[in-house]
């Protein structure tokens, strides 16, 4: 089923005609550098044409969503308890999971989105739909400039990311960052505070699986503990002798497993009698007592 749907939608793509979104395919009697060159401008247009389509899918999310909140409150005004109505935000996460064969935390993340495209940053919003900015910059300023919670003070941020975006060109994702922390900064007077307290909330710790029976453990923390904790795994490899066979992120990741479950870490050479390792933990203790955290700032701070 799932197949016949994506032939019928592969094959109404296939009958559009793009040209007029300058995507023209290469003329194969050009010569070769002469088809690079329109290939090239192909695939910018396409990427544009990807650009336009992602603010058309968030504009559909934020009319499914207005619809919902609609009826919902018509059913509400109606007489209906409203604790026996579905969330239409949940409803709509449900909803284009299974449309969009995702998981729940990337839909998730899209309604959000979306709501953040309507609601909060309708100008920057914009810069979808002209293909100033691409989706991956709006989905990190938008959560940049979600600290702010007062209405008035969205707008001018609105106004001012939008503009410096557009006045900004081809930047990357980072550079879109400080320019929204700047305009959220300048704009709410609050938001340092605000934003620390948000990034405090995302301490964690999380475990995923990767295939070929892999997994991997992140750690959100301080800056400085995080530093901290991975000079201290760098002091434990530190003792291992020339001989052991492990890579350098093999020796990361045993080390850091090890202290983690309270288990010793060794070396793994196969000479023991040879083995010069330092591994001991008063030496370990000696090398990370050597582990020096440089903190620039300004005076003021």
């Amino acid at each position: 089923m799932a197949d016949a749907i994506g032939d019928v939608f592969a094959a109404r793509w296939a009958a559009v005609d793009l040209t007029g979104a300058g995507i023209v395919p290469a003329d194969r009697a050009d010569d070769d550098k002469t088809q690079c060159r329109s290939w090239a401008v192909y695939a910018e247009a396409a990427w544009r044409g990807q650009t336009f389509l992602y603010w058309q899918q968030l504009y559909a999310v934020g009319q499914f969503l207005d619809i919902a909140l609609a009826a919902l409150d018509d059913r509400v005004c109606a007489g209906e308890d409203q604790h026996d109505l579905f969330d239409p935000y949940t409803a709509a996460v449900e909803f284009f999971a299974c449309y969009f064969a995702g998981n729940r935390r990337a839909t998730r993340a899209l309604v959000g989105t979306a709501i953040a495209a309507a609601q909060r940053l309708p100008q920057t919003a914009d810069l979808l739909r002209r293909t100033v900015i691409s989706p991956e910059m709006f989905d990190k300023v938008a959560y940049r400039t979600d600290i702010v919670d007062d209405s008035a003070i969205m707008a001018q941020v609105d106004a001012d990311l939008a503009g410096a975006l557009a006045a900004a060109g081809h930047i990357s994702e980072k550079a879109a960052e400080r320019i929204a922390d700047r305009v959220v900064h300048k704009r709410d007077a609050d938001a340092e505070r605000k934003q620390r307290e948000k990034a405090r909330r995302r301490k964690n710790v999380t475990s995923r699986d990767f295939t070929d029976g892999l997994g991997g453990v992140t750690i959100t923390a301080d800056a400085e503990e995080a530093r901290l904790a991975y000079e201290a795994v760098e002091a434990m490899i530190a003792g291992v002798c020339p001989n052991d066979p492990r890579t350098k992120g093999m020796l990361r990741s045993a080390a850091a497993i090890a202290r983690l479950r309270r288990l010793p870490f060794t070396c793994a050479c196969t000479d023991k009698e040879a083995c010069t390792a330092t591994l001991g933990e008063e030496e370990i203790s000696e090398r990370q007592a050597r582990i020096i955290v440089h903190a620039i700032c300004q005076k003021s701070t």
